[in-house]
């Protein structure tokens, strides 16, 4: 038999996605129990009635109190499960065998966590400059450093390897008990492996482990998003946005936009203009941080995040 697995999912208002990633779940081909543990912050549609339907237990988080560390950290506690995998309301694993392979990886006894990928299917209501492609073969990277040693790597190269994703990640429970997630109001899962790798901890990066996930970016979301990583880069990392890494995407989008066979030819103008929009969207985020941070420094960066994020964005499918 396999170790148990709780599948942990916050969720808000989810009912148009949450069928879809709950039945990706239950038909999971698994020599072990999966529980399903959803943590509700008020929902107002049919979310938590979808997730009795799909036998979750449901947990309600108080209205307002919704932070990402600290509520996937209840789920964490209740959980009944030896390993505990995180994902959201929005997402769904892309293959039948996805949460074997990645338990498989804990047979290593000094493994502590597994994050794979996220992928956009090739639908024609997604942003068809972001479909998902395989340029090679994915192999497993692993992640363990000797004491000291990855303190000394660059702010860059830390953040490099401290891409983790509750959108798609396991956790060995001990490890979460050992280590929980501090309170965040986003990147939880990087601040948390940027901790297991500080203290030599064993971590793996599998990127053949795929979920689906799509959020339409408006200019606004986009800004916003954007504006609060680079925050959060800054305040884990060190590191501020820089331009180049900006632009130089847009010409390789666009390229394949153009030369996409699978979308019409009358509505490429339309995701070209869209993907332009995200693009100058977060130029316009790199230039109002880095402005911020030169004129008033960390206390106008406070300010400024409070001001454009008051609250965290939320994504929509179209």
């Amino acid at each position: 038999m396999m170790p148990d697995i709780s599948v942990i999912i916050p969720i808000k208002n989810g009912a148009e996605t949450l069928i879809d990633c709950l039945k990706a779940i239950t038909i999971q081909q698994y020599n072990g129990t999966i529980e399903i543990i959803i943590l509700d912050s008020s929902s107002t549609d049919e979310s938590v009635n979808i997730g009795i339907a799909y036998g979750a237990k449901i947990i309600k988080v108080e209205e307002g109190s919704f932070n990402h560390g600290l509520t996937r950290n209840i789920g964490a506690n209740i959980a009944t499960g030896e390993l505990l995998y995180f994902t959201v309301q929005d997402a769904w694993i892309s293959s039948e065998d996805m949460l074997e392979k990645m338990a498989l990886h804990f047979e290593d006894e000094e493994v502590k966590s597994v994050t794979g990928m996220q992928a956009i299917p090739h639908h024609k209501n997604k942003n068809p400059a972001l479909w998902f492609k395989r340029s090679s073969e994915p192999v497993p990277e692993f992640y363990q450093f000797k004491k000291n040693e990855f303190q000394s790597l660059s702010p860059i190269k830390q953040k490099e390897l401290c891409c983790w994703d509750n959108v798609n990640a396991m956790y060995r429970k001990t490890a979460l008990q050992q280590q929980p997630f501090i309170k965040a109001n986003l990147s939880e899962d990087m601040i948390w492996a940027k901790q297991a790798l500080t203290k030599g901890w064993k971590i793996i990066r599998d990127p053949s482990l795929l979920v689906y996930h799509y959020h339409h970016h408006s200019f606004s979301y986009n800004f916003r998003v954007n504006y609060a990583v680079a925050y959060e880069d800054r305040k884990i990392f060190g590191i501020k946005p820089t331009y180049p890494t900006v632009w130089l995407p847009f010409f390789r989008r666009l390229n394949s936009l153009l030369k996409n066979k699978e979308i019409l030819n009358i509505s490429k103008p339309a995701w070209v203009m869209h993907n332009a929009g995200m693009f100058l969207a977060h130029t316009f985020s790199v230039a109002i941080f880095r402005s911020s941070l030169f004129f008033g420094g960390e206390k106008l960066l406070d300010k400024s995040l409070s001001f454009f994020c008051k609250t965290a964005p939320q994504g929509k499918q179209q």
